[in-house]
Formats: C-alpha cells, structure tokens, sequence
C-alpha cells in the first residue's frame, strides 16, 4: 500500500513534469502568449518552496525572468534544465523529500493554530530575504478544519502573505519617509459564525495593487500568486475580495463554508 507522503510526493513529480513539459511544447510551437506558460511554472515554484527544492526553485525563477523578457530560445534551453534537476531530485532525493512531506503533514493536524505558526515563520522567512522589517499578528480561536479547507487555505494564505510583504509593505527608509513605523504590520483575523468561516489579512503598506510587473520575483512571479488564490477558492466554495486604499494599506478577504 502507498502511503500519504509517497502519493503525493509521486503527484508532485508527475504535475511538474506535466508543467514543464507544457511549457516546452509551447516554446518549441511557438506559442508564445499563452498565459498558462507563466501559470504553470508558478505552480512549480510554489511546490519547490513548501518542499525546501531550492536550486530547482531558483531554476524556475531564472525560466520566468527569461519569458517576461521574451528569450525563447534561452527559455527553451533553461527548461531542459529544469527537467535534468527534476529527474535528479527523484533520483536521488526522493527519500529525504518523503520525510519532508511527512513532517509538513504532521499527521493530520489541520488546526488553524498550525497554520497561525506556519504564516508566522513565512513572514519572517520571506521579509528576512527581501530586506524589510514586519510585525505580523493573529487573531482567532483555535478549529480543526477538514483536509480540503485546510490545504486550500494554506495555499491561499501563502500567495496573500508573500504579495503583502513584497507588493504591500515598503522599506523600513520609504516608510520612515511617509511618516510611518519603521516596520510595516500585517494582521490575520479568522472567526467562526454559523458554520461560515472568514479570514481577514491586511497590511498597511502602500495600498497599490500590482497585477504586472517587468521583473519577476522569486517569491510570487507576476501575479500568477493571486490567480492561485482564485483557483483555491473556487475549490472550496468560497469567495474572495480585495480593498486597497493607495498609501493605507490592503485587505484581502475570504469567505467559504467550514
């Protein structure tokens, strides 16, 4: 019998795979406007990060650095890449990935708390990176959510935390030059009412809503971040919304069924 962390461990290999190769075929058609490229290689990324696959995650970061500017051929070439990394993880770390992902699942603790502390160590793992300084609070009582909510909401959590940090919250010389703390504050808010659950994640950076950039991040590409975020609430039922108040700050709101 397969257990947990094998079976989707051998998804993992087999969605990147898929990605990588959709990409490729679309750089060797060239059909170079299709949107998804940029999507599924965000996917990738996402993966690579939750799994520690660094150099892998590095590799996807230089492929989309290379569509954003257009260089197909070096594109093309920097795909193969990938996939020899690829091969070589299975290869050879498939083992040490296994007990990764066990230790993420945790045997089936899907308590909001473990999500609380996961968010925490991502603040301060991502702002550590890209140089700012952020205080990160939470509110809410602890609740066991089922498998599905609780995988979505951790995807969902991640892309709005990362695009708070990087589009959202200045550094700490900006926001001393509008006047403002030294270091930027975002606050998740969950709760429970009638069997419908809310979660509230604001920031008071600079309100601005970015949807394209001519750089890509390492952290959350292009915007494809927030097109994961659609797709994880569609999959459980929910909705979602955005408030941005230029030189205020952002709201991001979910709501969904527990």
């Amino acid at each position: 019998m397969v257990c947990k962390e094998e079976a989707l461990l051998r998804d993992f290999f087999k969605e990147s795979r898929e990605s990588l190769k959709f990409v490729l075929s679309k750089c060797q058609k060239k059909d170079f406007l299709s949107p998804l490229m940029a999507v599924e290689l965000h996917k990738i990324k996402g993966h690579c990060s939750m799994l520690d696959c660094l150099k892998l995650k590095e590799l996807i970061h230089q492929s989309e650095n290379l569509l954003v500017a257009n260089n197909f051929i070096d594109l093309e070439a920097q795909l193969i890449i990938c996939q020899n990394e690829l091969d070589f993880l299975y290869s050879e770390k498939k083992e040490l990935l296994k007990c990764k992902l066990k230790e993420l699942l945790n045997d089936g603790d899907h308590s909001l708390f473990r999500l609380f502390g996961e968010c925490d160590l991502l603040v301060k793992n991502v702002a550590g990176q890209i140089g700012k300084e952020i205080e990160f609070r939470v509110a809410g009582e602890d609740y066991q959510l089922s498998q599905k909510i609780f995988n979505s909401l951790r995807h969902i959590l991640v892309a709005l935390i990362i695009n708070s940090i990087e589009h959202g919250i200045e550094k700490p010389q900006q926001r001393i030059l509008k006047n403002k703390t030294r270091s930027g504050k975002i606050f998740l808010n969950c709760s429970f009412h009638d069997h419908q659950f809310e979660a509230n994640l604001s920031d008071d950076g600079s309100g601005l809503f970015i949807k394209n950039k001519k750089k890509v991040s390492l952290f959350s590409g292009r915007g494809e971040g927030l097109r994961i975020v659609d797709e994880e609430v569609k999959k459980i039922g929910g909705f979602f919304l955005v408030e941005a108040n230029p030189g205020v700050g952002t709201t991001f709101t979910l709501k969904c069924v527990a």
